[in-house]
């Protein structure tokens, strides 16, 4: 059984962004078959993930080309599918096709089914747009149609935009319906002119309607407009220099968070990465927009071997945010992996603050570790795995945060330790579990949590699934736990039918009462001709916390 270490996410800066519409999540449907000798075995590691696209060592030199679908190799394998979009010799990078789970670099990714080299027809001189129009599980991301224009400039492109309608009519006395209209826009051009240029941007705009004032100071109706990144790149994985501008989130140094200006990394002897990073906090991210931070990074790391045999990466980086000439924060941030093939890994992260000027006044400590995260892996066998990880994250000052009470942050500690054990039993059936412990950092007891997670696939139809994931956690003032079953139906790869039901369930100490509230849903994904998508899901829940209904809807085109 593996440990795997639990905390709560550390407080970050009061911002003015408005809580994130819940993006649809659903359960897919996904070929889980048992892994033995007359199945295929093919593997490929992940060597790394942009936001819309999974990178992995492998190409047609492997056999991967374009169609090739792959799972993850681990407890999401149930859920989670992948579609080869671009391949070249040696790499190839992927779209996310179904199911929603975190992917992360160094995840091994299985052949599900092989895909066939097309057969490229001429292009002819006079034509306008070549585009390859294919469906996909994901309302945000597209294949890679390569384009071609009269004036010779080429480019792959992918991305979508989408309209989304989420509605809350709350039938409790307290009346709080909720409507959000919400366009998305994503977009990505790689490639461009044949050479390693990049565009990207990703926006997304949207409509709040309150029917009543919420008492939180929100107001009935407002826009809430987000360009996440604008950004042009250039350089390959195989490039010496690699450069970034716009808006953007540094690659090699995505601590810092969003910036508003620009990144350079040069490789040096093959392993060598050095890099620099400058610009502005976009506005959007604080309080007050009044205010103008500025942002500075510098990195140094190395990356050496092969994931299908032995690799080390290792990273050292020193950033800092600063208000004119007031200090927000300073850093440094060490991260690395080792690992052995499909066999064992250790990760590393970690946050030094440094803490001078009106900080040391608060911290009283120059030196603090305010995020410590270990994680250790390791597969005893092709059906069992087993993970152990710790965390420990405590807040840190910054500028906007000077007038705040210290006591707001005295007792802002988060640690916690969590295990998790994975098995590929037979009959295409998943089994994840998972126990973890946090401490209470106001002292006393600390709070247990567990999970457990079962799939079968292929339960009664071809493409079908049920899962059945169970959790409770046991904590210094109340206790709690919850359960969903839900049963998925894939028709042709193009229409995914979902139901499900669940509960929640807490009891607070103070009280000794239990209080439950209970769903039931339905839900529906459709890819239709021309590369449009659409998706609906309806939820109605019930019980001592909750009466209502939920409506989620979505109309878009991939590009």
């Amino acid at each position: 059984m593996s440990v795997e270490f639990y905390t709560v996410p550390q407080r970050q800066p009061a911002t003015s962004t408005r809580p994130v519409l819940l993006i649809l999540v659903f359960i897919l449907i996904a070929a889980c078959g048992i892994i033995n000798a007359e199945t295929q075995t093919e593997r490929f590691r992940v060597r790394y993930r942009s936001s819309d696209r999974i990178y992995v060592e492998g190409g047609k030199s492997q056999g991967l080309v374009e169609g090739t679908l792959l799972t993850v190799s681990g407890p999401d394998s149930a859920r989670v599918r992948l579609k080869v979009v671009y391949a070249s010799d040696r790499s190839a990078s992927c779209i996310v096709i179904s199911g929603a789970e975190k992917i992360e670099r160094g995840d091994w990714l299985q052949v599900v089914e092989w895909g066939k080299s097309p057969e490229v027809a001429p292009v002819e001189a006079d034509s306008e747009t070549v585009t390859v129009n294919e469906p996909a599980h994901s309302p945000e991301i597209a294949a890679e149609p390569a384009r071609s224009t009269r004036s010779g400039l080429t480019a792959r492109t992918s991305g979508s935009v989408s309209l989304q309608w989420y509605s809350w009519q709350d039938n409790t006395a307290a009346d709080l319906d909720f409507d959000q209209s919400t366009l998305r826009l994503h977009f990505r051009a790689e490639d461009i002119g044949g050479r390693p240029w990049a565009v990207r941007i990703r926006s997304r705009g949207q409509y709040d309607q309150r029917n009543r004032d919420y008492g939180t100071g929100a107001p009935d109706n407002e826009f809430v407009n987000r360009l996440y990144e604008a950004s042009l790149k250039y350089g390959a994985d195989e490039s010496n220099l690699e450069f970034q501008l716009g808006r953007i989130l540094p690659r090699r140094l995505s601590r810092v968070g969003y910036v508003d200006g620009a990144t350079v990394d040069f490789r040096m002897a093959e392993a060598w990465h050095v890099g620099v990073l400058a610009g502005a906090k976009p506005r959007w991210q604080f309080r007050d927009e009044q205010m103008t931070f500025q942002k500075y990074g510098t990195y140094l790391g190395f990356e050496r071997g092969s994931y299908s045999t032995t690799f080390l990466e290792q990273y050292f980086a020193f950033a800092g945010e600063y208000r004119g000439s007031e200090i927000s924060r300073e850093f440094f941030h060490l991260r690395g992996r080792v690992q052995s093939g499909a066999g064992w890994s250790i990760s590393h992260q970690m946050d030094v603050d440094l803490n001078r000027g009106w900080r040391l006044d608060k911290a009283d400590s120059r030196v603090e570790i305010t995020n410590l995260y270990l994680s250790a892996r390791h597969k005893l066998s092709r059906v069992l795995s087993v993970t152990a990880t710790y965390d420990s994250r405590q807040n840190y000052w910054t500028y906007e945060q000077q007038s705040t009470a210290d006591s707001l942050f005295d007792d802002e500690l988060r640690r916690g330790v969590r295990g998790s054990v994975h098995l590929r039993l037979p009959y295409q059936l998943n089994l994840h579990t998972q126990i973890g412990y946090r401490d209470n950092s106001g002292g006393g007891a600390g709070t247990v949590s567990h999970s457990t997670y079962l799939s079968k696939s292929n339960l009664l139809t071809p493409r079908s699934m049920l899962s059945v994931r169970f959790s409770g956690f046991n904590g210094p003032v109340n206790d709690g736990y919850s359960y969903a079953i839900r049963v998925n139906q894939d028709i042709r790869r193009t229409i995914i039918l979902a139901a499900g039901y669940g509960a929640y369930s807490y009891t607070a100490q103070s009280i000794d009462q239990e209080r439950i509230s209970r769903w039931w849903e339905g839900s529906i994904r459709v890819d239709l001709p021309y590369a449009l998508f659409a998706h609906g899901r309806y939820q109605h829940s019930y019980g001592d916390d909750l009466d209502g209904n939920t409506l989620q809807v979505e109309l878009g085109k991939r590009f």
